[in-house]
């Protein structure tokens, strides 16, 4: 793709740091999306510190000073700037896992250069965006639902019901689907399919070849065209779709490694 690209309402921008770079404290006057497409780095934001890797995502809002190093081969990164006047929730950072593959995914649909690319990353983009507003800061959260949180990462993969959270959050079901929702911004079952689309999307993205009906069966779907649907509102484009872009930016890194 080419150094900056405008799209409705964001512009992207793709930047190569040197090795060893070190970026004092700073701030940008518009939000802004990060995805690390190559290489590391290492930022330091809100009092705390983060290592980012290939994949890694983050998000940060206008104004929000941060410092940065960069890992002993630089890093390449993908910007997504939004446009003023608009935001992201909060400082926000996201390792791998669907926003790292949509990430990844993005940088392939604008190498392609055509039509049929840029509206990929249209829809790639708005993914993203809402991926970083998925979480509503509704003051502190109580102790027990970061506990359920962890189990629902933990059990992904087998069927789920009301009765197996109730030795994790010692709360009336009641209580903790409207504390859940408040502190998540979506359902119980939303959030949990949200983790199936994630390893769905990881599989698309890591080559696995299994066909599109086991990846949707492994993601709790009855059905392929369920899947679809639900995977393109998740990511932005289709799983298929998904798949080819992620493919071709890695037969390309490939064979510039080559």
């Amino acid at each position: 793709m080419s150094a900056s690209l405008a799209l409705p309402d964001v512009t992207l921008r793709r930047a190569a740091y040197a090795a060893g770079l070190r970026q004092p404290p700073h701030a940008h006057d518009r939000a802004n999306v990060t995805v690390v497409l190559a290489g590391s780095l290492v930022e330091t934001a809100c009092g705390a510190e983060r290592a980012a890797r290939r994949g890694s995502v983050v998000y940060k809002p206008a104004g929000e000073r941060h410092a940065d190093v960069f890992g002993p081969a630089g890093a390449e990164t993908l910007q997504i700037v939004l446009a003023p006047g608009r935001d992201v929730p909060r400082y926000d950072w996201r390792d791998g896992g669907l926003a790292g593959a949509v990430g990844l995914a993005l940088e392939a649909a604008l190498a392609i250069g055509d039509d049929a690319g840029r509206l990929d990353a249209e829809g790639l983009v708005e993914a993203l965006l809402g991926r970083g507003a998925e979480r509503d800061p509704a003051g502190p959260a109580p102790r027990w639902l970061e506990a359920v949180v962890e189990h629902l990462h933990a059990h992904r993969d087998r069927a789920l019901h009301a009765a197996d959270l109730e030795h994790v959050a010692p709360v009336h079901p009641v209580h903790l689907a409207r504390v859940f929702r408040r502190h998540r911004g979506c359902s119980i079952g939303e959030y949990l399919r949200r983790l199936r689309l994630d390893r769905a999307a990881e599989s698309l993205a890591e080559g696995e070849a299994a066909s599109l009906a086991r990846i949707a069966m492994e993601a709790g779907f009855a059905d392929q065209a369920h899947f679809t649907r639900a995977f393109r509102a998740h990511a932005g484009v289709p799983p298929g779709r998904f798949r080819r872009l992620v493919n071709r930016r890695r037969s390309r890194c490939a064979l510039q490694r080559g």
